[in-house]
């Protein structure tokens, strides 16, 4: 499970609307991999009806999408309807891109994952680094307890033997 949000600081006056249109991902429990691939595709299939199914968990219903293995938390089936949540997302998506773009700013990701350092975060910051080139960011690794990121994992549909299971697996058994 990861969890990556971001903050800005500015050179010059932005609006607030835009800044909150920045949180991307703080309604989606996403993993790291998933967030490279999103970032590499440029948010192509974050919405594509073809890769959003309906999943269910402990008597809940959220959007999910099978390429990502992203779960939607404040998007339930019935609201909104797809085309209703490719709006809202390409809305946030063209701020993101407009923020990531401005060589004034600079941006903090705050990044929540198990046992994560600077040196584990190298492929999202080769993504950033080929797709943002003129970037000024940071990135913040948070610790997140192993059994929530067990839990979420599978939730998300990671079996053991994935990549992200195997690296939680190693730390912890």
């Amino acid at each position: 499970m990861t969890h990556f949000n971001i903050a800005l600081s500015v050179n010059n006056d932005i609006q607030y609307k835009i800044v909150y249109d920045l949180h991307l991902f703080d309604k989606i429990t996403t993993n790291y991999y998933g967030i490279i691939e999103c970032i590499k595709d440029d948010f192509e299939y974050l919405c594509d009806e073809k890769y959003i199914q309906k999943k269910e968990d402990k008597g809940e219903i959220f959007l999910y999408n099978t390429k990502y293995k992203f779960l939607f938390h404040n998007e339930t089936p019935e609201y909104p309807i797809l085309s209703q949540l490719k709006i809202k997302y390409y809305t946030r998506i063209q701020a993101f891109r407009a923020c990531l773009q401005n060589p004034k700013n600079s941006v903090t990701f705050y990044l929540m994952r198990h046992n994560t350092n600077q040196g584990d975060l190298l492929e999202l910051k080769h993504i950033l680094k080929d797709c943002y080139p003129k970037l000024n960011y940071q990135i913040i690794p948070l610790f997140l307890h192993h059994f929530i990121a067990r839990n979420t994992l599978k939730l998300l549909g990671f079996s053991e033997h994935d990549l992200e299971m195997d690296r939680l697996n190693y730390w912890y058994g």
